[in-house]
């Protein structure tokens, strides 16, 4: 592995860290929104009744796994209360108007429903189609305005969120890495509940 894959590669670990947390609230019929090769399908196929992956594009960017719904999410292809739950990871990003496509997710999910979503804050841009970086009160604010009640918005957190399991014990993870990794980071996971 590159360095420079470094970023990417803890921020995946970090994410579906998060998502196997988040494994109660995800149940029923799930539409991941930009799902890309559904790397999240697998941990949660236990957890759902049926797993529908929407993206932009016909073929995921690895070219390994075509998506069941191409559309897009400012215009979902799918009637109102249509899903119990909404999987959208490191998407948010890279919509044109995120604000819309969380208005989506409310109007095709089912009351008591909830959105499960991951988003970036650091790190350098990882693909030119990125457009925005969330902050928790951006989060918190956009969720809220489509009319969600937000159950938990956790930060996404860096090195040793990632590998923690592996660093726990060792007397080599200074306590400056430790105080680093509290400041740094990469982003938000927010659970949010539909009335």
């Amino acid at each position: 592995m590159r360095i420079s894959d470094l970023p990417r590669e803890i921020d995946k670990l970090v994410t579906k860290k998060l998502i196997i947390d988040a494994r109660p609230f995800i149940r029923g019929r799930l539409l991941d929104i930009g799902c890309d090769a559904k790397p999240h399908k697998d941990i949660l196929a236990d957890r759902v009744e049926e797993y529908i992956g929407l993206d932009i594009r016909p073929v995921s960017y690895c070219g390994n796994f075509r998506v069941d719904v191409v559309g897009d999410a400012h215009e979902l292809p799918f009637p109102r209360k249509n899903f119990d739950t909404i999987l959208c990871t490191q998407s948010l990003m890279y919509f044109d108007n995120p604000k819309l496509a969380i208005e989506e997710m409310f109007r095709v999910l089912k009351s008591n429903g909830f959105v499960v979503a991951t988003t970036a804050l650091t790190w350098r841009q990882v693909h030119r189609a990125e457009k925005w970086r969330f902050t928790e009160f951006g989060l918190r604010w956009l969720f809220q305005e489509a009319g969600f009640f937000i159950n938990t918005i956790r930060p996404k957190k860096g090195i040793i969120g990632a590998y923690e399991k592996q660093l726990a014990d060792r007397d080599e993870v200074s306590k400056w890495v430790q105080e680093l990794d509290e400041i740094l980071i990469l982003g938000h996971m927010v659970i949010a509940r539909k009335p």
